[in-house]
């Protein structure tokens, strides 16, 4: 109660001064006190020697297209110049709704030059995990396919040694999908699960969840990459997702494995109680909900001037493993005004978290 009234009358002073502080972020600190996971105070997680560890991160790469038309796939816009003077290509373009995507797909010179520019941001990005060497795991969102992502592994992430690229690809019409990259062996083939429709004659979800099992330091990890619909979608879709993803957790939960999820859960802070508190929570630990205290966010709506999370990871609850999250270990890695300027290559802020166990 005392934490209680504190935070409240904090919320009421800030708001006073036009500062915004949401509810939910109120709720946030004080899952600080009351979530059960190990704090600075452990006196365990002070000998970090005696512990094995993994870095996550998840990443929204935003558009991180080659620059050659895939059949079947809605990716006109990123092309070159040069291979958008046909009438064809402008009808295309032209029958775009919105204005912004019109301009894009008729103008935007999407040349080796210019992926060559955002492969190197998006790498400068990635190297700002672990000193340079980037995450042990790294969840992407908006891949093209497994060429682009090859690239970016070999060529521009070479000494982070990626053992493992995985990407399916999946049915999304503009052809972007989640990808995976990884430092631990695969235990089993990777495989994409299509999500289902409220009803028979609902078709699934156009992105599915990806799922890798990894071994780490000999145990068993197992890895759901995340790419929720949109919020220009309605509520019920991405509520349709999370309870998939639960649904998937329950089915895969049991023994000594750690269960994962990360990615772009495209929650806004509008829609986190519904479900990453009402669906999610239950289930799983939420990131943010229990550290990245100084963090505003993985993402900037405009229209509104509201940050969002909508980049997080999850740890199952029930996993009756000896992994924990490292605290302090959770983070956005960069300033949020890096956003503004585009210096990182991509409208997303990365979300990176620790996990430990004893050896």
């Amino acid at each position: 109660m005392i934490f209680s009234s504190i935070l409240l009358a904090l919320s009421h002073f800030f708001m006073v001064q036009r500062y915004w502080i949401d509810a939910c972020c109120i709720a946030k600190v004080l899952n600080h006190f009351t979530e059960s996971v190990e704090t600075d105070d452990d006196p365990q997680l002070q000998t970090t020697d005696r512990f094995i560890s993994f870095q996550l991160m998840t990443f929204n790469a935003e558009n991180l297209f080659d620059h050659q038309k895939s059949p079947d796939r809605r990716d006109e816009t990123y092309l070159p110049i040069e291979k958008k003077r046909t009438p064809a290509h402008r009808k295309k373009c032209r029958s775009l709704s919105a204005r912004k995507y019109r301009r894009l797909c008729l103008n935007l010179d999407w040349s080796e030059k210019a992926l060559m520019k955002k492969l190197k941001k998006i790498s400068q990005t990635i190297l700002l995990a672990q000193n340079g060497k980037g995450p042990d795991l790294l969840v992407l969102q908006e891949v093209e396919n497994i060429g682009v992502l090859l690239t970016l592994k070999d060529k521009f992430l070479p000494h982070s040694h990626y053992r493992e690229a995985i990407l399916l690809e999946g049915k999304d019409p503009r052809g972007i999908n989640i990808a995976i990259l990884s430092r631990f062996p695969l235990l089993q083939s990777p495989v994409l699960h299509a999500i289902p429709g409220n009803s028979l004659f609902e078709p699934p979800l156009s992105r599915g969840i990806l799922e890798a099992q990894f071994d780490i330091h000999g145990k068993s990890v197992t890895i759901f990459g995340i790419h929720f619909p949109s919020p220009r979608h309605p509520l019920r879709k991405r509520q349709q997702a999370m309870a998939f993803l639960n649904q998937l957790g329950a089915s895969k939960a049991g023994g000594r494995k750690l269960l994962m999820a990360a990615g772009d859960f495209n929650v806004p802070i509008t829609e986190e109680s519904q479900i990453y508190r009402r669906m999610a929570s239950a289930h799983w630990i939420v990131a943010h909900f229990v550290g990245c205290y100084q963090c505003l966010g993985t993402y900037y709506f405009r229209r509104n001037h509201r940050w969002s999370f909508l980049d997080t990871i999850m740890v199952w609850r029930q996993s009756g493993t000896k992994w924990k999250i490292r605290p302090g270990s959770m983070s956005t890695l960069i300033s949020e005004n890096s956003l503004v300027n585009g210096a990182h290559g991509s409208d997303h802020l990365p979300f990176v978290m620790t996990m430990e166990a004893e050896r």
